[in-house]
């Protein structure tokens, strides 16, 4: 029983956590606040790391959109925390950049982004810009060359 009602909470996090796109993406941006929230807290309670990182990272991008940025560098780090790979700890780092961006601290952003490349090399074996093709495109750059 304890197993079905994780499954379920799990599965209404992930419902939370796809509503809460949309809405950011149609610019409904308080309702995605409310939404990612509540996939964060259901995830966690779920013990879920993977998506409840990628949920923090959202949210926290969203904080920073509104202003909240000492939230969302919260947010961010907690993120970077539950990481459960490289690409999400790259994409962690990088809402950390903007968050930095944000708050005027562009030396932090930049070795944050850094940390973010050196991350996606890790996990795709290949130079810069074959990283960025399989991390951005979901397939290689055919025309990289390895590093």
């Amino acid at each position: 029983e304890n197993a079905l009602l994780r499954k379920g909470t799990a599965a209404a996090a992930g419902a939370a956590a796809d509503a809460g796109a949309q809405a950011a993406a149609a610019g409904r941006l308080g309702l995605a606040r409310g939404l990612f929230r509540n996939a964060v807290e259901l995830f966690e309670s779920s013990g879920l790391a993977q998506p409840s990182s990628e949920a923090l990272r959202r949210l926290a991008l969203i904080q920073s959109q509104v202003g909240a940025t000492e939230e969302a560098r919260t947010l961010a780090r907690r993120a970077r925390e539950l990481a459960t790979d490289d690409p999400q700890l790259a994409e962690a780092l990088l809402a950390e950049g903007v968050v930095d961006v944000l708050d005027d601290r562009l030396e932090e952003a930049l070795a944050r982004a850094s940390r973010a490349a050196s991350a996606l090399r890790r996990a795709t074996g290949q130079g810069l810009a074959a990283t960025w093709a399989i991390w951005e495109l979901g397939q290689p750059c055919t025309s990289c060359a390895p590093a």
